[in-house]
């Protein structure tokens, strides 16, 4: 499906970048921690050229092609200069025409070697297309699709109030994947029961509404139980995938 990578921030999409040019070419791309980055958002680095491939992810998304232009020219080119890559490339999330892609290679020359190593949001989901399985593990990505969402609310026959599109999209963009995050899905995964416990404000509803999010994506039915467990018992069926979210249990009953 086509995205338009509008309800990912800036290290969402500098990942998948990583991973996709990753896979792409064959090399591993050094990550770095958000901050100024002196040109340098991804690098593959030899023991001949610390400097081997620099890639450079802009977002950019609603500024357009012009502005875009401007922030090269102005304050990329002068990095490139410095760094002196033997190869750059450039990856954005905006679309970009044939004669856009002209313009940035005659800027960037002689680091970009053409204008393939200028990805725009076509580039991008050409390659998420071909590399189907690092698009399943950026699930901000595709849990935030209009037509993965019309399908959480759909199967969210039970407690839907609770799962609107607006707050499926906030929550989305504010979730930071994490340790905890990937082991309660192998527990679920495993014995298809999780009990997600903690101190107030550690994120305990943000990560159950994720696991959720993402089960109601594979075509589970949502039961949402906020009060007394005889509910999940009365709706439960052996012929359907369902999901139970208790709603603090332990703690209200």
């Amino acid at each position: 499906m086509p995205y338009t990578f509008e309800t990912i921030n800036d290290k969402d999409l500098e990942s998948i970048a990583r991973d996709l040019l990753s896979k792409k070419l064959g090399v591993n791309f050094q990550s770095f921690k958000v901050g100024k980055d002196k040109g340098i958002d991804l690098r593959y680095s030899t023991n001949d050229f610390e400097n081997n491939i620099i890639v450079q992810v802009k977002h950019y998304l609603g500024s357009g092609f012009n502005k875009l232009r401007t922030k090269i020219i102005t304050d990329e080119l002068p990095k490139v200069l410095n760094l002196n890559p033997k190869r750059y490339i450039l990856v954005t999330s905006i679309g970009l025409s044939p004669q856009n892609k002209d313009l940035i290679k005659s800027d960037l020359a002689p680091f970009i070697q053409n204008t393939e190593d200028i990805i725009g949001k076509d580039d991008l989901n050409n390659l998420l297309g071909e590399y189907p399985e690092i698009e399943k593990r950026h699930f901000k990505l595709w849990l935030s699709s209009t037509t993965i969402i019309s399908q959480i609310l759909n199967n969210g026959i039970i407690g839907r109030s609770e799962f609107t599109s607006e707050r499926i999209i906030e929550r989305i963009k504010l979730f930071v994947p994490n340790k905890t995050h990937n082991e309660a899905t192998e527990i679920l995964n495993s014995h298809h029961l999780l009990i997600i416990t903690g101190a107030p404000g550690v994120g305990k509803t943000m990560l159950a509404n994720m696991l959720t999010y993402q089960l109601l994506s594979e075509n589970f039915e949502l039961v949402y139980i906020a009060s007394e467990i005889k509910e999940a018992e009365e709706l439960f069926d052996q012929t359907k995938k369902q999901v139970f979210y208790f709603d603090d249990f332990l703690g209200s009953n």
